[in-house]
C-alpha cells in the first residue's frame, strides 16, 4: 500500500513539475506569450531560433481546435459561425509563419534551414487537413449557396467568395480515392520549392567579385543593381550579369533537376484538380484566365517593330 502511494505521489509530482515547466516555457516563448507591442508587432529582439518549432506546433494545435469547434457546432452554418470563425482561426500559426519565412529568406542559417525542412511537410499536411475537411467545406458551401439571400456587405461577400474558391482550388472537391496522392504531391511540391529557394539564396551569397578600386560586387540586389546601372565596363557588366542569371544552373547549388521534378508534380496536381496544365490552374484565378489569353496579349505588344527596337538597344548597350 505504501509502495503504491509512493509511486502515485511520484507520478503526481512529475506531472505537476512537467506542467509547470511547460507553462514556464510557453511564457518564455514570445510567440505564445504575446509580444505586448503596439498592434502586436513581432518583437524581433526577443525571438530566438529555439522559439520557432514550439510556436509552429502550438499554432497548428490551436487552429485544429478552432476548426474542430466550427465543424462540431450544432447550429446551422452562418456567415458568423463559419466564415468569420474560419477567417480568425490560426492567428498564432500565421504570425510565426510570417516571421519565420520572411527572416529565413534574408537571415538564413543552418539552424533556420533545419527548421524549415522539418516544418514544411508538417505545414503542408496541416493545410491539407483543413482544405480536405469535408465537414468544414460542407458548412462553407452551405453559406456560399445562399449568399444572395444573406444581405452581406461587399467585404463579407468578397471573403465568402474567396474562401469558397480557395477551398476548391486547394482540393476540397478532389475524390476521396485521389486524396492520398494529392496530399503526397502537395508535400513533395512544398519541400522541393523550399529546396529551390534555399539553393538560390546560397548561390546568391556565394558570389562576390573584387573590383579594381578595392570594392566588391555581389549578387545581392543592393550591390548588383547599382553596379549594373553605373559600371562603364561592358565586359565586366556582362560577367556579373551572367553570374546573376545563371545561378543554380549547374554546380553545387544546381536547381535543374528540381525544376524538372516540380514541373511534373505540378502537372499531375493540376490534372487532379481538373486543369490540363499547371499554367491553366494558376491563371484560372487571374484576370487572363487562360495561357492563350496571355500569349495573345503578349503578341499584341511584342510586334516586329518592338523586337527590332529591343535588338538595337541591346546592340548599343
Amino acid at each position: 500500500m505504501r509502495k503504491t502511494l509512493f509511486i502515485a505521489g511520484c507520478a503526481m509530482l512529475m506531472l505537476t513539475t512537467g506542467c509547470k515547466q511547460k507553462k514556464e516555457t510557453s511564457m518564455e516563448n514570445p510567440f505564445i506569450a504575446g509580444f505586448n507591442t503596439p498592434y502586436n508587432i513581432p518583437d524581433f529582439g526577443k525571438i530566438k531560433t529555439e522559439h520557432y518549432m514550439p510556436a509552429f506546433e502550438e499554432g497548428m494545435r490551436q487552429q485544429k481546435e478552432e476548426i474542430d469547434a466550427i465543424v462540431n457546432n450544432p447550429d446551422a452554418p452562418t456567415f458568423e459561425n463559419t466564415l468569420e470563425a474560419y477567417e480568425y482561426s490560426g492567428q498564432l500559426l500565421s504570425t510565426v509563419s510570417s516571421v519565420f519565412f520572411n527572416l529565413s529568406e534574408c537571415e538564413n542559417s543552418p539552424e533556420m534551414e533545419a527548421i524549415a525542412e522539418k516544418v514544411t511537410p508538417m505545414l503542408s499536411a496541416h493545410g491539407d487537413d483543413i482544405a480536405l475537411n469535408a465537414k468544414l467545406f460542407a458548412r462553407i458551401k452551405a453559406v456560399y449557396d445562399q449568399k444572395e439571400t444573406l444581405n452581406l456587405d461587399p467585404e463579407q461577400m468578397r471573403l465568402l467568395e474567396e474562401t469558397y474558391k480557395g477551398f476548391v482550388r486547394n482540393g476540397a472537391n478532389v475524390p476521396e480515392e485521389q486524396q492520398p496522392r494529392f496530399r503526397e504531391l502537395n508535400e513533395k511540391i512544398a519541400s522541393l520549392t523550399l529546396r529551390f529557394a534555399q539553393n538560390v539564396l546560397k548561390a546568391t551569397n556565394a558570389y562576390s567579385k573584387k573590383l579594381d578600386d578595392g570594392t566588391e560586387v555581389t549578387l545581392q540586389l543592393p550591390s548588383w543593381e547599382p553596379f549594373m546601372q553605373n559600371c562603364p565596363d561592358r565586359k565586366l557588366r556582362e560577367e556579373v550579369w551572367r553570374a546573376y542569371t545563371s545561378r543554380c544552373n549547374g554546380g553545387e547549388f544546381d536547381n535543374t533537376k528540381i525544376i524538372d521534378t516540380l514541373t511534373n508534380l505540378r502537372l499531375e496536381r493540376a490534372n487532379i484538380l481538373g486543369f490540363p496544365t499547371h499554367a491553366d490552374y494558376v491563371l484560372d484565378d487571374c484576370l487572363a484566365k487562360t495561357p492563350k489569353a496571355v500569349y495573345d496579349c503578349l503578341m499584341q505588344i511584342w510586334t516586329p517593330e518592338s523586337q527590332s527596337r529591343m535588338r538595337r538597344i541591346s546592340e548599343n548597350a
